[in-house]
């Protein structure tokens, strides 16, 4: 599915009826370029089987944002993006976000590996973005990573490297969370309810 400038866009949404299961293809899953206020991208199985307990890699990864403005990756219903052949969601150059409640690198049990090739979220060039209630785990690379001036980002409330549901082991192979030339982030948050949950990476 690609989707350019195209504004208050549903792809997906709340339920196994509105759901997609976008898998197996060359390109990514979903990309989404350019003003794109209001597009929710929700509830989709993008990388897995339609019941979300296999893998059948996008090859080029699974969500990707490229140059958008005011996406909502997650909102209405959280994505599961797992078993790709390349990243799980990728925002690059683009502001105004939010990636919200997905499952990225287990299966649908929440608590099984399914990694996503490379990192589990790799946001770059963007800016103003809120990161929160992620799951991010089993990835062969970095769980989070934020590069290339990535600013104003906040990312808070995500599990990485455990289960959705349990503290098991299920830990990115390299970093949970790595940034890497970016600046004015904020990791977690004052509450003790909203901090990110990081371990076993």
């Amino acid at each position: 599915i690609r989707l350019t400038d195209v504004t208050n866009a549903t792809v997906g949404g709340s339920g196994a009826a509105l759901r997609n299961v976008i898998s197996g293809n060359y390109g990514n899953g979903i990309v989404i370029t350019g003003v794109s206020t209001g597009t929710d991208v929700s509830g989709n199985y993008v990388g897995t089987s339609a019941l979300g307990e296999d893998a059948i890699p996008n090859l080029s990864g699974g969500i990707r944002l490229s140059n958008s403005d005011g996406v909502a990756i997650g909102q209405t219903s959280g994505n599961l993006v797992s078993g790709n052949s390349a990243p799980g969601i990728v925002v690059g150059t683009s502001t105004n976000g939010v990636v919200t409640n997905n499952v990225v690198g287990l299966d649908v049990d929440g608590d099984t590996a399914m990694p996503n090739i490379s990192y589990g979220m790799n946001v770059f060039g963007s800016s103003q973005f809120s990161i929160n209630g992620n799951t991010v785990s089993a990835n062969t690379g970095s769980g989070i990573r934020l590069a290339d001036g990535a600013t104003a980002i906040n990312l808070y409330d995500n599990r990485i490297g455990i289960g959705q549901f349990s503290n098991i082991d299920l830990g990115n192979t390299n970093h949970g969370i790595f940034i890497d030339n970016s600046s004015d982030n904020t990791i977690g948050n004052m509450s003790t309810t909203l901090g990110n949950v990081i371990a076993f990476n």
